[in-house]
C-alpha cells in the first residue's frame, strides 16, 4: 500500500471568494464510503475510484451510486475515446485493468498480457493507452484487449508516474526519471538516476521532479542535466508539484514552498497551515487549496497565509482534489465532499 500515498491530483479550480462568509464544511445524510484515490469524468457523470470500487454521479456529485464494480481496490482511473464513439473508462487497481464501455454500467478485466499487475498510473497519447505498474510500462493500442510490454530501456520498472509533455514521454521511477520519445517504444535514462521520482512538472523549458530524499531538481534542457534546486531548510520528501503561472508550488510532509524564479529562491507559505503533511494541491490563479492529514486550508493571497475550512468535516486526511467546472471535490478517508463556493460550504457526498 506503500504507493497509494503517491496517488495525487493537481488541477486547476475556476473559483470565486467572499471575506464576508465564514469557511466551513456541511455534512448531509446518508452512509459513509471508503477513501477516495481517484477522479475521472466522461460528459457530466463523474466518476470516483475508492476502496470500495468506482462509484458514479450525475448530478455534480449530490448523490452516488455504485457501478458494476465494487469491492475492488481503485488506484487509477481514465476516460479514452472510443474507436467507433462514445468513451471508455479504465480503472487501475491492485489486479489489473478493468473496462467499461456503458459509463460504469458492467465492467471487463482487460489485463490479457499485464497480467495481476499493480496498475498505478494511466496515460492517454493518440488513440494508445499506457499503464505504468510495478513492473514496466505496458502500451494497449486496442482500449485494451491485449497488452504489449514496453520497457525497453528502463533499467528500474517500479513506475510512480507518467507524463505527457509535447512529444516526449516520462516515467517517474523508484530509481530515476526515463524518457521516451516514440510512444513508449523505447526508454532512455534521463541524467536523473538513483531518485525516487514522485511528481513531475513544466514551466517554459524548465522540467521540475519531486524525489523521495533529494528535494526539488530542475532540468534545462530536456532532461540530459539536473541540478538540485531546493532550499536547503526545506523538506526534502516532495509528495507533490502544482504550477500557477510561472510560479511552482511544492508540497512536503512539513508545508508548502513557492518559487517565483523556477528555484532560484524559494518562499516557505506556511503561515496558518496547522498540519503541514500535504497530500493534495489545487491552483488557481490567486486561490489555493490544500489537502492534508490535518483536514482542508485555503489561501487567498498566494499562500502567505492560510485558513482551516474543517469545521463539520468528519475526517480530516484529505488524500485527493478534483475539479469539474465551479465545483470542487475533495477525496478523503471518510468519502467526498463537494463545494460549490470555493471552500465556504461543503456537502459530504456519501457513497451507496
Amino acid at each position: 500500500m506503500k504507493k497509494m500515498t503517491r496517488v495525487f491530483m493537481l488541477l486547476a479550480v475556476i473559483c470565486s471568494y467572499s471575506n464576508s462568509l465564514m469557511a466551513q464544511w456541511v455534512q448531509t445524510n446518508g452512509p459513509e464510503g471508503g477513501e477516495v484515490f481517484c477522479l475521472a469524468a466522461i460528459d457530466s457523470t463523474l466518476f470516483l475510484g475508492s476502496e470500495s470500487g468506482v462509484f458514479f454521479s450525475t448530478d455534480n456529485g449530490a448523490s452516488w451510486n455504485p457501478t458494476g464494480l465494487v469491492n475492488t481496490i481503485i488506484i487509477s482511473l481514465v476516460a479514452k475515446p472510443a474507436d467507433e464513439s462514445g468513451m471508455n473508462l479504465f480503472a487501475g487497481t491492485y489486479w489489473g485493468i478493468y473496462l467499461s464501455t456503458d459509463n460504469g454500467t458492467s465492467w471487463s478485466k482487460v489485463s490479457f498480457g499485464l497480467g495481476d499487475h499493480n496498475v498505478y498510473s494511466l496515460a492517454v497519447i493518440d488513440t494508445n493507452l499506457f499503464a505504468g505498474t510495478e513492473d514496466g510500462v505496458f502500451l494497449s493500442p486496442t482500449n485494451g484487449t491485449y497488452w504489449i510490454p514496453v520497457s525497453t530501456g528502463l533499467t528500474n520498472r517500479s513506475i510512480n508516474t507518467l507524463t505527457v509533455v509535447d512529444t516526449n514521454f516520462y516515467a517517474g521511477t523508484d530509481e530515476g526519471l526515463f524518457v521516451s520519445t516514440n510512444s513508449g517504444t523505447t526508454w532512455a535514462l534521463t541524467g536523473l538516476t538513483g531518485e525516487t521520482v514522485n511528481a513531475f512538472a513544466v514551466i517554459d523549458t524548465n522540467l521540475f521532479v519531486g524525489t523521495d530524499t533529494s528535494g526539488v531538481l530542475r532540468s534545462t534542457d530536456g532532461g540530459a542535466n539536473w541540478e538540485i534546486v531546493s532550499d536547503p531548510d526545506m523538506d526534502k520528501n516532495i509528495g507533490t508539484l502544482a504550477v500557477n503561472g510561472t510560479d511552482l508550488f511544492v508540497g512536503t510532509s512539513n508545508g508548502f514552498y513557492l518559487t517565483p524564479t523556477n528555484g532560484t529562491y524559494w518562499i516557505p507559505i506556511t503561515a496558518g497551515l496547522t498540519n503541514r503533511v500535504v497530500h493534495a494541491f489545487a491552483v488557481s490563479d490567486a486561490y489555493l487549496f490544500a489537502g492534508t492529514s490535518g483536514g482542508m486550508f485555503r489561501s487567498t493571497d498566494d499562500g502567505i497565509s492560510w485558513t482551516e475550512i474543517n469545521v463539520g468535516l468528519k475526517t480530516t486526511v484529505v488524500s485527493s482534489l478534483a475539479a469539474s467546472g465551479d465545483t470542487l471535490y475533495a477525496g478523503s478517508r471518510g468519502g467526498i465532499y463537494r463545494s460549490n463556493d470555493t471552500g465556504n460550504s461543503w456537502s459530504s457526498l456519501l457513497m451507496g
